[in-house]
């Protein structure tokens, strides 16, 4: 079977993930998990001829001269993914992961959709999306993004790597620049935000002290930074933060954050009980009074795991209280549940059937 014709018969059964290697059959990943298609392993050579029709030509060399790159690619009829092409043993390798054809609305992810589009109309502050790989934070961030585009006349910009969501400009002014193409990296893009008057500013993924201390530079001149951070949830998250920091500036991280935090909302995606989309579980620790104090105190990883723990409103919750509601409301099953659970001890007792 054409590699083309297989992307899309692959793309039916709903996958998120797609891996090809020579000398392998094909695997994608659904609903978390991998499953091979096929015995007929693929070829190097369509392997090869796959990556140089998805990447240009000036990709390619960076591929070549590099070993690896990643860039958001179209398929005519079958849509946009992000492609990682990689050398392994001397043979073109990709990794391709779908991305919607359009932007999901707030309403339709799971999230608390009243705190969302508040937040998503923040004039300024700091939204950070947390959470596992395959948990969804790029999307939940997209979304918050495209709020804003289409509600109200807002400068928009976005500094990825690469860009995956496209945002066709609504009300709002949208300059989507790619890092390494448009600008030499994300630092260096979010420096400029000032003098570009964004309002909004996304980056792809916060990944170095650099990238925190210019996102939180942003936020405090005035502009809304909407991001996502590697981390299992809301204690780990800030515990990561921190560590990237040397000791010595760790207090002033800490000050900044309690003056620019919105919230921080940490999520999973689970199989849903009875199949079809997966189901969105979340944590959110939005920027009120409580949490910013504790965000200043010199344990904020343990002293906000303990101010979750004991809260029960619906905007203030540990993942546990709503890993719980979810199997309570027969949504996901509690085997799932607990596998996502970052304290299963909690979510036994949040649900005594469990044992």
């Amino acid at each position: 079977m054409p590699l083309y014709e297989l992307l899309r018969e692959l793309l039916t059964r709903r996958v998120s993930d797609i891996h090809l290697q020579g000398g392998a059959p094909p695997l994608g990943r659904i609903e978390g998990q991998l499953h091979v298609f096929g015995t007929q392993p693929l070829s190097h050579a369509d392997v090869l001829a796959l990556a140089q029709s998805l990447l240009t030509p000036e990709e390619f060399g960076y591929f070549e001269d590099r070993g690896q790159y990643t860039a958001a690619c179209q398929i005519k009829e079958l849509g946009r993914f992000r492609c990682h092409v990689f050398r392994q043993s001397g043979a073109v390798t990709l990794a391709l992961r779908t991305i919607g054809a359009t932007v999901p609305s707030l309403a339709s992810l799971g999230l608390p959709t009243d705190l969302m589009t508040g937040l998503a109309l923040a004039p300024r502050g700091l939204l950070l999306f947390a959470g596992p790989g395959d948990s969804g934070r790029t999307t939940s961030a997209a979304s918050v993004v495209d709020h804003r585009n289409r509600q109200t006349t807002s400068r928009i910009l976005t500094v990825e790597d690469p860009p995956e969501y496209l945002y066709a400009p609504a009300r709002s002014l949208v300059a989507q620049r790619a890092v390494g193409h448009d600008v030499r990296s994300a630092t260096q893009g979010l420096a400029a935000a000032r003098v570009q008057d964004a309002d909004l500013v996304f980056v792809g993924e916060l990944l170095t002290a650099e990238e925190v201390r210019a996102a939180l530079e942003v936020a405090q001149s005035g502009r809304l930074v909407v991001s996502t951070f590697l981390a299992r949830d809301s204690g780990h998250a800030l515990a990561r933060l921190e560590r990237l920091f040397p000791p010595h500036e760790r207090a002033d991280l800490r000050a900044a954050l309690a003056e620019t935090l919105l919230a921080l909302v940490s999520q999973r995606l689970l199989p849903g009980l009875f199949g079809g989309d997966r189901v969105l579980a979340h944590e959110v620790l939005p920027g009120t009074p409580e949490v910013r104090a504790a965000l200043e105190s010199g344990s904020p990883a343990r002293e906000l795991r303990a101010l979750l723990a004991g809260s029960q409103t619906a905007v203030l919750h540990p993942l546990e209280a709503h890993l719980a509601a979810l199997v309570r409301q027969q949504r996901v099953s509690p085997e799932s549940a607990l596998a996502a659970a970052s304290d299963p001890a909690d979510l036994r007792a949040r649900l005594p059937a469990l044992g």
